[in-house]
């Protein structure tokens, strides 16, 4: 039987597609809230239900869990491991969620003011660096093309990066006066004898 024959077979089977399609599909946006993903989860479940299709406790709580973002993480994998998650209704789960979201939203925040502090550094740098390279360019009479130009550019922001924050020597160096400048001497430096001048804490090579 051809499905033209018996349209509403081939509409129950359309609805089946599209609700196990929107199941399985579900995912939490970017800025979303809890509430707003637990709605559109709820109404997802509403619509199988309504064809009878139904899904275990399991596999809902761990679709839900699986859908919310990132910053969740820590919470989702409390309630993976917890004995209910086989048996508790999804309500329950989501009023558990609840009680995390303060301190989930306040992380999240932190988070996102670092990141946003780490991008406006690099932009910065970028921006100077591309600068620089663009000047020198036109004082040597270069003409690169805009490939070039930014791979000169992200070169340069990786060398002044890695200079600007790289950890410093945790060794334990001892300091000396050599004529108006301090300079680090290393502690195998201290009963070291100069064979030119005589005097202690350098070697030969560096009088």
């Amino acid at each position: 039987m051809k499905y033209n024959e018996n349209p509403g077979c081939y509409t129950t089977q359309l609805r089946h597609t599209c609700c196990m399609n929107n199941f399985e599909e579900l995912k939490a946006k970017e800025t979303e809230s809890l509430k707003s993903v637990f709605d559109r989860f709820c109404t997802v479940l509403n619509d199988m239900r309504k064809i009878n299709v139904n899904k275990t406790e399991l596999e809902t709580n761990l679709k839900f869990l699986n859908a919310l973002q990132l910053e969740w993480n820590k919470s989702c994998h409390r309630l993976r491991n917890d004995v209910r998650v086989s048996s508790m209704q999804i309500q329950e789960m989501y009023e558990i969620l609840m009680t995390d979201e303060n301190i989930v939203l306040e992380k999240k925040a932190k988070l996102d003011k670092k990141n946003k502090k780490t991008v406006d550094l690099v932009a910065l740098l970028t921006n100077q660096l591309a600068e620089q390279s663009l000047s020198d360019n036109a004082y040597n009479g270069a003409t690169d093309d805009d490939g070039e130009a930014l791979e000169k550019a992200m070169i340069l922001l990786s060398q002044h990066y890695q200079k600007k924050f790289q950890p410093r020597s945790s060794s334990n160096n001892l300091r000396f006066t050599f004529g108006s400048k301090n300079v680090k001497v290393p502690e195998a430096k201290k009963d070291a004898v100069c064979f030119n001048c005589g005097k202690p804490g350098h070697f030969s090579k560096e009088c």
